[in-house]
């Protein structure tokens, strides 16, 4: 059972609660529980207790981001009814899950489909640090290094009140002697934008830690050598100890970056807004499943998406262009960044960071004679398994006071230091994007804060 909060972060109003429901022959089930009705709900629920439930709606699944395989999910509502089983538990199986071998997760990135669970033994563990995401954000951060039989690794990023739910300490502890083999569920594929890929941990996501009555984990022990190798602590740096310093340029300088050789750099640079294009669209059809962008067809809307995508459904989602100058040159942003093209005469940029508000400007900057010659600068074509001992079993763990505190002061300080409190009725920024209520995943590919004024930092784009 998990909530997901709008904006896929902690700190956002719950959009739903969501339950795994498993029943004695094995077949499992998402169900949701919608906001008005989780105050009545919630309190008669709990993970592990066996209930009847009725009075519910059974719907299809949804076209992503599915947390078991099954082609349908129950809807709970204001009627649905809750009684407590007096059947024991052993009756009932505890876990489902479908494993990806760690070898072919690279083929999942991005991939929205499902949701994706991992079998690995644990070869490494950091601690728990505020960090700043690849768009600006503070969160609370746990890398875990996960390897399978044949030496493949991969690394599992967990984020927010999970951090502190695993419990790291213990691991190093008994790993120090001790295997220690663990099933992640509920995890995506993502992509830095270096390249380098690795497993996030979403809010759907949990953990098995050398659970004996997993036959999987115990298939996997049999095939370990006797002496375990100890498992080691990664020192994960804290927000104040890493300052990236981003090179300066000013927009004539940006204007020849070269999106081919250069991409994936980052620059930062103050600028001043002077038009939006009021000739552009500002929003599209985007599908629910890949966000690519969905055409009409005689038998409803098509997914664009290259090697095809079935889904049918689709959503509004934004692409809020701005012509911004200095005092050098004029190019155009986007807020939100879906596709990008290398047709264009002018490179184009998508806000990372914003990093200071220099308030209003009263005077626009002028462009000299000679760059106005070249043109505006802008690019307005963008878009578009014998016996074995037990195992030491690591169950999660509740986070201390001291720990939670330690979460949202962290988190806190450095909100203050990012959000402008003052009015401005000139500020009035829509929303970045539109997102399912299903889709809490922190896309850092996506994710785009733009405001008025402000010095940001960027990268050139590509497609």
């Amino acid at each position: 059972m998990w909530e997901f909060r709008e904006g896929g972060n902690e700190k956002g109003n719950i959009k739903h609660l969501d339950l795994v429901l498993i029943d004695q022959k094995g077949d499992a089930i998402y169900a949701e529980i919608p906001p008005d009705v989780i105050p009545i709900l919630k309190p008669q629920l709990c993970e592990k207790l066996i209930i009847f439930i009725g009075k519910f709606v059974v719907e299809k699944a949804k076209p992503g981001y599915k947390v078991v395989q099954n082609p349908y999910m129950l809807r709970l509502n204001r009627r649905t009814t809750i009684a407590k089983s007096n059947a024991h538990d052993l009756e009932f199986p505890k876990y489902t899950f479908s494993l990806t071998p760690i070898e072919i997760l690279p083929q999942f990135v991005k991939n929205k489909e499902r949701f994706l669970d991992v079998l690995g033994k644990i070869t490494a563990v950091s601690n728990p640090a505020v960090v700043r995401n690849t768009v600006g954000d503070i969160m609370m951060r746990r890398i875990i290094k996960l390897q399978d039989l044949r030496g493949n690794t991969i690394d599992l990023s967990l984020s927010g009140m999970q951090v502190l739910e695993f419990d790291g300490d213990a691991v190093l502890k008994i790993g120090e002697k001790n295997h220690i083999i663990a099933i992640f569920v509920g995890t995506l594929m993502k992509q830095y934008k270096d390249g380098t890929q690795f497993l996030s941990g979403t809010s759907a996501c949990c953990w098995y830690i050398n659970e004996n009555d997993v036959p999987a984990i115990k298939a996997f022990q049999r095939s370990l050598p006797l002496d375990a190798t100890a498992v080691e602590k990664i020192d994960l740096p804290n927000e104040d100890q890493t300052h990236v310093a981003f090179e300066e340029k000013n927009l004539l300088q940006l204007n020849d970056i070269d999106p081919f050789t250069q991409k994936g750099e980052r620059y930062q640079c103050t600028v001043t807004i002077i038009g939006i294009p009021d000739k552009q669209l500002w929003c599209y059809r985007a599908c629910r499943t890949c966000s690519a962008k969905m055409i009409s067809t005689s038998d409803g809307f098509q997914c664009t998406k290259d090697g095809g995508c079935p889904s049918k459904q689709f959503e509004w989602k934004y692409k809020i262009p701005f012509i911004v100058a200095d005092n050098t040159f004029s190019l155009e942003f986007m807020m939100i960044l879906h596709k990008k093209s290398m047709r264009t005469e002018h490179p184009s940029f998508e806000v990372l960071l914003i990093k200071e508000r220099h308030g209003k400007q009263e005077v626009l900057p002028l462009l000299t004679t000679q760059l106005c010659a070249q043109g505006s600068g802008t690019s307005s074509a963008l878009v578009p398994t014998k016996d074995l001992p037990d195992l030491m079993t690591i169950s999660s763990k509740t986070p201390t006071d001291q720990e939670l505190a330690m979460l949202t002061q962290s988190i806190a300080e450095f909100d203050d230091m990012d959000i402008d409190k003052s009015p401005r009725n000139w500020d009035d920024t829509p929303a970045a994007t539109k997102r399912r209520p299903y889709d809490d995943i922190e896309d850092d590919d996506k994710k785009h804060v733009f405001k008025k004024g402000k010095k940001s930092d960027m990268q050139p784009s590509t497609k």
